[in-house]
């Protein structure tokens, strides 16, 4: 018997088999300790004993998604108030933190920390403008990953260029505007609201967060095709990956691999 016989009778609780004439209560589902727990039905307080879903008929579900939809805006309201009310306390608390309470605000976290905005993006820049310097100083000296690696850090060019990449990556969000949309935090940690971002703190240091109509492209059926963020991230992971090869294959091979 295939499932195109089976009509389920939602209002009488029934299960109803065509071409037999026969109808018959069906059996509740029993479920075992453990999805007994989830689905919170039966005794609790007998572990062994057997537990049912209760029934909920189609008449009722439709009353519960109508709550639902009557509460929404009640419960939208609710939440936009307990927002703004958090964001005037902080406004409030804005000069009386100190630098250790700052390090480790919300904003710090999210945006400097290990799995925050900043460093991922700033390693992905390092390494595009290290594969790139990096093959024209071998071509050109002969010196291959490895050792130009080691003479930047001993000559202080590491921290130089590493430097400058995060000054360059934190200027957009320090000298953004609020254009038309509303703005939170400050300097660094200037972020707008997006319901997709974590906390939904869309931070203006992040290129994902950025006006792709100022960026040179063209917007078609399949998406916008040009210059747009998420390229820039995906480049940077490429970068980051082919700097590691390169460093170990050079190391191992004990050549350059850039010079005739």
């Amino acid at each position: 018997m295939s499932d195109d016989d089976v009509d389920a009778n939602d209002d009488a609780n029934v299960v109803r088999v065509e071409g037999k004439g026969a109808t018959a209560k069906p059996t509740a589902p029993v479920y075992d300790e453990t999805e007994a727990r989830v689905f919170d039905r039966g005794d609790a307080s007998s572990p062994s004993a057997a537990r049912t879903l209760e029934r909920v008929s189609v008449q009722e579900m439709k009353e519960i998604e109508r709550a639902n939809e009557r509460n929404a805006p009640a419960a939208a309201r609710a939440r936009e108030a307990a927002f703004r009310a958090m964001m005037d306390r902080e406004k409030e608390r804005e000069g009386e933190r100190g630098a250790v309470e700052r390090a480790l605000s919300v904003d710090s976290l999210l945006v400097f920390g290990c799995d925050g905005v900043l460093p991922e993006l700033v390693n992905a820049r390092v390494a595009m403008l290290g594969v790139v310097t990096g093959g024209v100083v071998e071509a050109l000296t002969g010196k291959s990953y490895p050792e130009q690696l080691a003479w930047n850090l001993t000559h202080g060019v590491s921290a130089l260029i590493v430097g400058a990449v995060i000054a360059a990556s934190c200027l957009p969000s320090i000298t953004a505007q609020a254009d038309g949309v509303e703005v939170y935090g400050s300097g660094v940690c200037k972020w707008k609201r997006d319901a997709t971002a974590r906390a939904e703190r869309g931070y203006l240091v992040d290129p994902l967060n950025l006006d792709v109509r100022t960026l040179p492209g063209k917007d078609t059926v399949l998406g916008r095709v040009g210059w747009v963020p998420f390229t820039e991230l995906l480049n940077g992971r490429l970068a980051m990956i082919t700097l590691i090869c390169l460093f170990a294959g050079e190391s191992i091979a004990g050549r350059p691999f850039f010079t005739p």
